[in-house]
């Protein structure tokens, strides 16, 4: 008995200080979902969208994209029913007093305009937080595009190029937030001294100094040991020195989430052989690996590899592995990469990711 008061009273002081729900289930018109270049996970240019900007004196005029300011933006989305969005607001005020004209904190509604105006004009007069709404008819609509599933506050940390930084499920506190901005601030600092780095059209002999793991980052290489059915072929592959767009996958014959991803992997290296390489990296002993090869992926267009290094697991580690398998990069024709998946991943993401990245390819 005491062991279920205690799980009721945990659920019920979750659903108190993180989040409170909503009825989901909306898509709103306006919205362009067909943009192959704009997604919602932490490394995409974000979705963009028209949101109105509110006050306690009715609907402004103005118009924005809040992908577009030019400048790090924190998206908000709250509802003024919601305690735990209510509470945070203090915080996002405070932040926005702070950073004044480098960071936008803007606050979007998620419900009915005339409570929201109401309660703005009580608590939050002249504030500097950028209040806004979405459409009228699906409030949820760009809430539900940029990842949210049915719980708010949801907050998106944006850098000033309008790419996803940081996502935030629940409430959170000053500190996090201002964590996330300097965090934010520090990567577009790092990609923009990359960028000036990287003229260069191909990877070979670069110095390790200008690499890294991070999206944005010119990515680590390593000398790993293909392997077939019969096991070490004696020919080695450097995954960020192939000049094509390259998806890498650590995986593992003894991993059932690796395995069943592989599938989608194996598929997308079959439908783009000429245009992307996959290389799978098979993490801990390899010693499974050739015979899970030769049994159900022999003739395949994947690349198999093993780690080469003194350690074990050690380009996995480089490459900012944290003990979870899958774990997929994807690197563009100059090695730089420009998505990490730290889970599994369906073909559909997959694909996305893929053609995306041989689009900007082809623009270029």
């Amino acid at each position: 008995m005491k062991r279920l008061l205690c799980l009721l009273l945990a659920v019920a002081m979750t659903l108190a200080l993180c989040a409170c729900g909503d009825d989901g289930g909306r898509r709103n018109s306006h919205i362009d979902r067909d943009d192959t270049q704009r997604g919602n996970q932490i490394g995409d240019l974000a979705y963009g969208t028209s949101l109105t900007e509110i006050s306690e004196d009715g609907i402004a005029l103005t118009t924005f994209n809040p992908t577009e300011l030019g400048k790090i933006t924190v998206l908000n989305f709250w509802a003024y029913w919601c305690p735990p969005c209510v509470g945070e607001l203090p915080h996002f005020e405070k932040a926005a007093e702070e950073y004044a004209d480098e960071v936008a904190i803007v606050a979007v509604h998620c419900d009915e305009l005339s409570k929201a105006q109401e309660f703005i004009g009580q608590n939050h007069p002249d504030s500097p937080i950028r209040f806004a709404m979405d459409d009228e008819d699906d409030p949820y609509g760009y809430y539900e595009l940029l990842g949210g599933t049915g719980s708010i506050p949801y907050t998106v940390v944006l850098d000033a190029d309008g790419v996803i930084c940081k996502t935030f499920v629940g409430a959170i506190t000053y500190d996090k937030l201002v964590d996330a901005i300097e965090d934010c601030r520090e990567r577009q600092e790092d990609s923009d001294t990359k960028a000036t780095q990287i003229t260069i059209a191909t990877t070979t002999n670069q110095p390790d100094s200008i690499r890294g793991n991070e999206v944005g980052s010119l990515c680590y290489g390593a000398d790993l040991a293909v392997i077939d059915e019969n096991g070490k072929t004696g020919e080695t592959i450097n995954p960020a020195q192939l000049g094509k767009c390259t998806l890498i996958y650590f995986w593992g014959t003894w991993c059932a989430p690796t395995v069943t991803t592989l599938s989608s992997v194996s598929r997308i290296a079959e439908e783009n052989q000429n245009e992307i390489a996959v290389v799978a990296v098979h993490c801990l002993t390899g010693s499974s690996a050739p015979s899970f090869i030769a049994d159900n992926y022999p003739n395949s267009s994947i690349t198999f590899a093993i780690d080469n290094g003194e350690r074990e697991n050690e380009y996995y580690t480089l490459l900012n592995g944290a003990g979870n398998t899958p774990y997929i990069l994807l690197l563009d024709e100059n090695g730089i990469i420009v998505k990490i998946w730290p889970h599994s991943v369906t073909y559909e993401n997959l694909l996305f990711a893929v053609e995306s990245c041989l689009q900007t390819a082809d623009g270029m």
